[in-house]
């Protein structure tokens, strides 16, 4: 599909639900009034109307409105090559400089990948000195979060997530690459679709579960995947990446997008010039109580570069290796998530706004397990109905939900939910 261009593995993403969508959403949207996505995640459905509206898109996680700059106000200009080139360039400076520091290590992980010692591999990660264990010492000096706060060079990835996300030639490879988005002479919007390149190469190479960033696997029962994931080259999907938003494939059609970074408190109700110009809103918000930050907090982590403190609990890190304060979203919480939304339809009957709003919900919830869901769809149809007078329906479509708990897929139904005024 042309209206199609993926970054992520996004839990919920709407990609293979676009038709059913756009079946029942696009002859309701004004013409000369901007369609917007207020929960906007990884762009699917943004994207997918970008050459037709103005498209208007708000998510309150930051590498969400990297991606969302990226594929809605990214325009390929200049050289590819040059632009490659000079990536290139800085991104040598500050490989070669962590390559001072672990070589050795670098060259050991490439030895056991390239021929496969399942029996040594754990061990040599278990003894990498990251920042978290306190064993990183350079010049006779123990290095910390502190001290790593003032070195020149760029080194999160490598002192924070080396041996547990990803390999330690790929964390030298992402620092390296960020520190030459932040150094070389790009606009935002270049910066924006280079960090989000970078995003789809750290997904390639992962060591979790289908792409999601939550935590990282166990060694010991996933020793195929890791030897898989750790001959990725983050270097290689990165630039083929950076390829593809130069391709003819990439939609660059801009109708006056804009991108919002707010919450949902911050858009519906200190923000509300925004809608004067809206003709029609699409929602597509959480649906259980999973937190897209704790998914994807990894991304949060590269675009904010600040080496961050752990979030200790009980006495020690999490599995996940989260930082602290990282942001949690009411809508993911039960006790608020109903409130929410309909405040969402309340909003939209008052201001005249059309509104699509899409929830995947168990296809038999007698049977099938509802306890992680923030509220039951059948309330929110009910109070549609109430709120909307008439001129509210709602449609449903069969769909496989891939789970982030296991490899098996749950058959929900895709409810999409109406409001034409």
């Amino acid at each position: 599909m042309k209206n199609e261009f993926p970054i992520l593995n996004y839990p919920g993403s709407k990609r293979n639900l676009l038709n059913f969508i756009d079946e029942y959403t696009t002859s309701h949207i004004p013409k000369g009034k901007a369609f917007f996505d207020i929960f906007a995640g990884s762009g699917a459905v943004s994207y997918f109307y970008k050459d037709k509206f103005k498209v208007y898109a708000n998510d309150s996680e930051q590498y969400s409105s990297v991606i969302l700059n990226a594929l809605l106000k990214f325009q390929p200009k200049g050289k590819l090559s040059v632009l490659l080139e000079e990536i290139n360039h800085f991104s040598e400076l500050n490989k070669q400089e962590l390559l001072s520091v672990f070589n050795k290590w670098v060259d050991k992980e490439q030895e056991l990948i390239s021929s496969y010692k399942y029996e040594d591999i754990e061990q040599f990660y278990l003894s990498f000195p990251n920042v978290w264990k306190g064993n990183i010492v350079i010049n006779n000096m123990e290095i910390t979060i502190e001290t790593l706060r003032k070195f020149p060079l760029y080194s999160l990835f490598t002192s924070y997530y080396s041996g547990n996300y990803f390999g330690v030639l790929q964390s030298v490879e992402i620092d390296s690459i960020r520190y030459a988005i932040e150094k070389g002479n790009f606009s935002v919007e270049t910066k924006n679709m280079l960090l989000s390149a970078l995003f789809y190469a750290m997904k390639e190479a992962v060591f979790s579960k289908d792409g999601h960033m939550a935590q990282p696997l166990g060694i010991n029962n996933n020793l195929d995947r890791l030897f898989k994931r750790r001959s990725v080259s983050i270097s290689e999907k990165f630039v083929l990446k950076v390829e593809d938003f130069y391709s003819d494939s990439f939609l660059t059609e801009d109708k006056g997008n804009k991108v919002f970074n707010y919450t949902f408190d911050e858009l519906l109700f200190n923000n509300k010039d925004i809608f004067d110009e809206v003709g029609f809103i699409y929602a597509d918000p959480p649906y259980t109580d999973m937190q897209y930050s704790r998914y994807f907090h990894l991304l949060n982590t590269l675009v904010d570069y600040q080496y961050p403190e752990m979030t200790v609990y009980r006495g020690s890190l999490s599995r996940g290796l989260y930082t602290e304060n990282r942001y949690q979203s009411p809508l993911s919480q039960k006790s608020k998530a109903i409130h929410y939304h309909k405040q969402l339809f309340d909003f939209c009957k008052e201001k005249q706004i059309g509104l699509a709003f899409s929830f995947a919900y168990p296809f038999d919830p007698a049977n099938q397990q509802t306890s992680r869901y923030v509220l039951n769809i059948f309330d929110l149809i009910e109070y549609g109905n109430n709120v909307f007078n008439g001129n509210f329906q709602y449609y449903t479509q069969d769909y496989n939900h891939s789970n982030n708990r296991n490899s098996n897929s749950k058959k929900v139904l895709e409810y999409l939910l109406l409001y034409t005024p």
